[in-house]
């Protein structure tokens, strides 16, 4: 018997944009850290990420960073 995925199945493998440009930021940081902002800036445009797109979610990261 074939199996095939529903598209409830599908659905569940999506993400959204906003948590996909989340993970480009959590990514970055994890790669410059989060208080050399000439360094995140020259990473940036290899992510695909904005300075705002970084400040929004640079708290929530190092919230959940090991090292602060």
């Amino acid at each position: 018997m074939k199996e095939e995925l529903t598209t409830k199945m599908h659905s569940e493998f999506k993400v959204s944009p906003e948590t996909q440009l989340k993970h480009r930021v959590f990514t970055l940081l994890s790669l410059t850290g989060t208080e050399d902002i000439n360094l995140i800036k020259r990473w940036m445009p290899l992510y695909d990420v904005t300075i705002t797109d970084v400040e929004k979610y640079k708290q929530a990261f190092k919230q959940l960073s090991p090292v602060n």
